[in-house]
């Protein structure tokens, strides 16, 4: 009887551990969250080519995020937030599905008004921001943008 016991206790305790990490995994896979990659580059405008900073939003889960705004978190506690982004996201509110992304940008002369003339420095640290349709606010990592980038 005893080695049927030293065989079923150490059973046990790696099904219970697998049953753990497979629940913990489900939960954080079905979550909705939303991770953001937020890249200089530019656009063409009729004036030429416009610096902008790009915005991708992607859901790494399961469930579907709705957007309501979207748009960066400046210094000093401002922002710029967008119900009608410029980019192929499209107007919002919209649906980012499952290991779906969508992507938006901004130009740098809107981050440079919005900072005002008082604001010298030459780079500013940025965060992508989305406010979701249960009012929950995602934020992505500080990144630092050159706000008059020479090429």
């Amino acid at each position: 009887m005893q080695g049927a016991q030293a065989l079923t206790l150490p059973l046990a305790i790696y099904g219970a551990l697998l049953s753990t990490i497979k629940v913990l995994a489900d939960w954080s896979e079905s979550r909705r969250r939303i991770e953001f990659a937020i890249k200089r580059g530019g656009v063409g405008s009729e004036l030429g080519f416009e610096p902008v900073v790009f915005l991708r939003v992607s859901n790494p889960g399961h469930r579907e995020v709705t957007l309501d705004e979207l748009g960066i978190e400046l210094p000093e506690n401002r922002e710029l937030m967008y119900r009608h982004p410029k980019g192929e996201i499209g107007e919002l509110p919209v649906g980012v599905g499952g290991w779906k992304s969508a992507s938006a940008w901004i130009a740098l002369s809107e981050i440079r008004t919005m900072l005002g003339r008082n604001y010298q420095e030459q780079t500013v640290q940025i965060r992508a921001k989305a406010r979701d349709a249960l009012g929950r606010v995602h934020l992505g990592p500080p990144v630092s943008v050159d706000l008059y980038p020479t090429s």
